[in-house]
């Protein structure tokens, strides 16, 4: 997946999500650390649209917000997420 320059890849990824896969990046315009979720091949991008409009819809603390929502080179939606360590503790990612 080709991503904005501001978006660097730390090598941590998930795949292992039943529709989307993810990749943990740095944020080098606000200097933080976000999760790149995006739809694995074949999966209908009219459900990470619904999602991310529910999510938009809820404010709590224990519901990710979304950082900014963009499409990638192949126009494919890509939403970008707080990235927590807690959150993803019990998930095994590759090169954590």
């Amino acid at each position: 997946m080709k991503l904005p320059p501001r978006y660097e890849p730390s090598g941590i990824t998930f795949d292992d999500g039943g529709m989307s896969e993810a990749i943990v990046c740095t944020d080098t315009h606000l200097e933080r650390q976000v999760v790149v979720k995006s739809l694995k091949p074949g999966a209908d991008s009219k459900r990470i649209l619904d999602e991310l409009a529910a999510l938009q819809t809820i404010r709590s603390k224990h519901v990710v917000q979304i950082y900014d929502v963009i499409r990638d080179a192949k126009d494919n939606v890509v939403a970008i997420v707080p990235f927590s360590r807690a959150r993803v503790a019990q998930r095994s990612p590759r090169q954590w």
